[in-house]
């Protein structure tokens, strides 16, 4: 794994040390990320993890040993499971889908990457989306 890329100093915030002698080099490019700029982007890869960490800690449906369900797959459409009361919707592709489905009725959203919308029993999913729905 390449050094922590803390913060705009000297090795970005790494080391001390000669950038010679740090056994693997930190990103040089001006736009390397650093934890410093992405705490202060809400929608920043470490901050996006850090909300799936805490919806994950929220509920033991996500344990290890939680009910999991496959409800959909297939080339055409969304990727679709369930984590005891939770529904799960990944849309890798370009296309936009709806996917209707009564486990879908009474679900709002609670953690989305990308475009999620509920109306009724049907879910429009946006291209290249994930997300997490609840039941109200």
């Amino acid at each position: 794994r390449t050094p922590m890329q803390w913060d705009g100093s000297a090795n970005l915030g790494f080391s001390a040390a000669a950038a010679d002698k740090l056994y693997l080099p930190v990103d040089v490019s001006a736009d390397a990320p650093t934890v410093e700029e992405q705490e202060k982007d809400d929608s920043s890869l470490l901050n996006i993890v850090r909300r799936l960490l805490e919806l994950r800690a929220s509920s033991s449906d996500f344990d290890a040993d939680g009910d999991f369900a496959l409800i959909r797959a297939g080339e055409s459409a969304p990727f679709v499971y369930r984590r005891g009361g939770h529904v799960c919707i990944v849309n890798p592709s370009s296309c936009s889908f709806t996917v209707s489905d009564k486990l879908f009725a009474g679900t709002k959203p609670v953690f989305t990457i990308g475009s999620i919308s509920v109306d009724g029993d049907s879910v429009s999913v946006g291209p290249g989306t994930f997300g997490v729905l609840r039941r109200i």
